[in-house]
């Protein structure tokens, strides 16, 4: 008889007590034993904890940071921007991209070009703002 198949009324495998049938299911099922399950969360709060140190005592760097805290080089991209235009840049790395744009006020400003969402292009619209 396999697991999903009913066991008709009033009748028990071998003629044993249905509690006893119950913990022999349960034991059957249970693939993690308690001390496996332990050892299992053991493991991972351990990899998650020496990650964090290591992040937090700089031995591992996160994406975007400088070498040995420096500032990027600026750029000069928009001399002679005119008001409402953009120009695409890589900014402060080669793999970073950026918009600037120039406001109708004559105000330049800088954008991210990558959507912090799902990481896709943001392009400039002058029709939108």
């Amino acid at each position: 008889m396999s697991v999903t198949d009913q066991q008709p009324a009033g009748e028990h495998p071998a003629g044993g007590d249905p509690r006893e049938a119950l913990q022999d299911r349960i034991a059957a099922d249970s693939l993690t034993t308690r001390r496996d399950y332990l050892r299992i969360v053991t493991t991972v709060s351990g990899g998650l904890a020496i990650g964090g140190i290591g992040v937090a005592a700089g031995i591992l760097h996160r994406h975007g940071d400088g070498e040995e805290g420096k500032a990027p080089e600026p750029k000069r991209i928009a001399g002679g921007l005119p008001p409402g235009e953009s120009i695409a840049f890589r900014y402060p790395g080669e793999e970073d991209r950026a918009v600037a744009v120039r406001l109708d006020d004559g105000t330049l400003v800088g954008y991210s070009a990558v959507c912090t969402h799902l990481a896709c292009a943001v392009l400039w619209r002058k029709d939108r703002g």
